[in-house]
């Protein structure tokens, strides 16, 4: 191997912890918040819960967006779930006008954007996940 074959090995084996940090964190879920399930809810039971939620946001993550879904509503048949794979910035955006219930990103909401998330959840507040972990692949050409 040569010296400049090793430096960017060293450079690269430096930056792989990084990276995989960077990757944990790197789609999240931004959700509006509510009232904590209680008795046969809370349980796995068949539920009450009846409504529609709707999601928008990154399409990297909308395979599990569905199976999530599947498994949710087979659990509360009165809900419906809707997730648009509209990009990652699309559904912060709508999140934050309030046009969705959550979102799924690429990246966290900034201060600023906590701040918007809190005014457009109200009382109940905004919360912020991080479920989902979209593997990258970098490439480069050492020559």
């Amino acid at each position: 191997m040569s010296t400049n074959m090793k430096g960017i090995f060293v450079k690269m084996k430096h930056l792989a912890p990084s990276a995989a940090i960077l990757a944990v964190g790197a789609i999240t879920l931004s959700a509006c918040g509510g009232q904590s399930a209680t008795g046969e809810e809370a349980s796995g039971g068949s539920s009450d819960l009846q409504g529609t939620l709707t999601g928008i946001g990154a399409s990297s993550q909308k395979a599990a967006m569905d199976a999530w879904t599947a498994d949710f509503t087979s659990q509360n048949s009165g809900v419906t779930v809707n997730y648009s794979p509209d990009g990652s910035g699309a559904g912060r955006e709508q999140f934050l006008a309030g046009n969705a219930q959550f979102a799924g990103s690429d990246a966290h909401l900034d201060d600023e954007e906590v701040k918007a998330g809190q005014e457009a959840c109200g009382a109940d507040g905004a919360y912020e996940f991080p479920v989902y972990i979209s593997p990258i692949a970098v490439t480069f050409n050492v020559k």
